[in-house]
């Protein structure tokens, strides 16, 4: 009998022993757990390994340039969107949270004519203005200056019988000294109204219009010998243009 109550009593011992080292283990392994979720965290999210880039935005005559929209593109990465900023009233940007590497930066504010710049179409002979982004320093005092501004191409494409807008046209200008260089674009919305506007450089450039079910338009003045001629437009001038198209009809 007397065994039988030591054996419980040494039982119950190693019991409460039991418990208690779990007790005081459990702390220690929860915070062990912890520090290695935060550290995967860091690892997932290096926010303090992102570079800054900033600078401002002057026109043709030195002066800041308020509302432009600048863009960031990492010349080793291909983005749908990039990384941007718009400029305060004294001209001034600043792009964070960019990863390190070479960018390309590049602007616009088409409502004042100034084009994006992105696209070669535009291409002014300026140099482009690319910057270096090293982890967790501001590449600061960096000026872009604006090209002169794009001409403004207007236009409506109608049926040449019914007189009625077409809702489904493409717009092509391209370059005439380098002819690899063009933009290609709908109708502005609403479509039903068939009409299209956009900037275009101060350089001769072509213009074609297409549509299904209808023939290719191309601009062209008098001489009707000429499949096409070129457009000529001064900076911050607009140009509208009347655009009939002839269906194509099928011989019988």
């Amino acid at each position: 009998m007397r065994f039988v109550k030591i054996f419980s009593a040494i039982t119950l011992m190693l019991i409460a022993s039991a418990v208690i080292f779990c007790a005081a283990s459990s702390p220690i392994q929860n915070d062990a757990i912890s520090a290695a979720r935060v550290t995967n965290q860091t690892a997932l999210n290096p926010i303090e390994e992102y570079g800054t880039v900033s600078g401002r935005v002057l026109d043709a005559n030195g002066r800041p340039v308020e509302n432009v929209i600048v863009k960031a593109e990492n010349t080793a990465l291909l983005a749908r969107n990039l990384p941007r900023s718009e400029t305060n009233g004294d001209g001034e940007f600043t792009i964070a949270g960019l990863t390190p590497g070479r960018y390309e930066l590049y602007t616009q504010k088409e409502e004042d004519g100034y084009p994006r710049t992105e696209f070669n179409f535009y291409d002014a002979g300026l140099p482009n203005r690319d910057v270096i982004v090293y982890s967790r320093q501001t590449a600061e005092g960096i000026t872009l200056q604006l090209g002169p501004k794009a001409a403004l191409l207007t236009g409506q494409v109608i049926d040449a019988i019914t007189r009625e807008p077409l809702k489904h046209a493409d717009i092509t200008v391209r370059r005439v000294d380098l002819p690899d260089r063009f933009l290609r674009t709908g109708l502005s919305l609403p479509v039903e109204l068939g009409e299209f506007k956009l900037l275009v450089p101060s350089v001769a450039f072509t213009v074609k219009v297409t549509e299904t079910g209808y023939e290719d338009w191309y601009y062209k003045t008098g001489d009707e010998g000429q499949k096409t001629s070129s457009l000529l437009l001064q900076p911050d001038t607009v140009k509208h243009l009347l655009i009939p198209l002839h269906r194509i009809t099928r011989a019988k």
